[in-house]
């Protein structure tokens, strides 16, 4: 029974998993429409930005939005801060109809404590490494059930899971001793 609660929580966040393993990094510079370059660390061929903020030595820079088109449709939209052409402070990152990230961004990635919202209601609050849930966190889902404790690679590894009924279940090492 345990075993099966466990592999059910392991699939829910196997969802999570495809946004970061469906992108592979590049280093692609894109000019917005403005002539202000930013950096774009997925890029794909048909993706145009606009930027409303400012900019420096033809990069954005300062607060603004970055909004991500691709064949014209919005891919996700940044509102926050941009240093040199790279996300980088502050900000938030939504992912059209998906992910919302709120949190610090460092070299263009999602690092350190921040906040996650599904659309389906579920919600992550703790420390990512480049948008990936990793480290110390709470994922509470929509229907009341919770994991309190660490993160590997998107994957609940050690902690507490309390079902929407209450009853909890304590996961030490991924399968190993359930």
């Amino acid at each position: 029974m345990v075993k099966r609660i466990f592999l059910s929580i392991v699939a829910a966040f196997g969802i999570l998993t495809s946004f970061a393993q469906s992108y592979t990094l590049t280093d692609k510079w894109v000019k917005c429409g403005n002539g202000v370059e930013l950096h774009d660390p997925y890029y794909s061929r048909g993706v145009t930005f606009t930027w409303t903020g400012g900019s420096k030595n033809g990069k954005a820079n300062g607060h603004g939005v970055a909004t991500k088109s691709k064949n014209g449709v919005v891919v996700h939209t940044y509102t926050g801060e941009y240093k040199n052409g790279i996300r980088e402070g502050k900000g938030v990152y939504v992912q059209s109809d998906e992910i919302k990230w709120t949190g610090n961004f460092v070299n263009g990635q999602l690092v350190g404590r921040a906040k996650a919202e599904y659309p389906n209601g579920d919600i992550y609050e703790g420390n990512f490494i480049n948008y990936q849930m990793h480290g110390q966190g709470v994922y509470s889902f929509a229907n009341g059930a919770k994991f309190e404790g660490y993160f590997v690679d998107n994957s609940p590894y050690n902690g507490k899971f309390t079902n929407y009924t209450g009853e909890i279940t304590y996961i030490q090492q991924g399968l190993q001793q359930v």
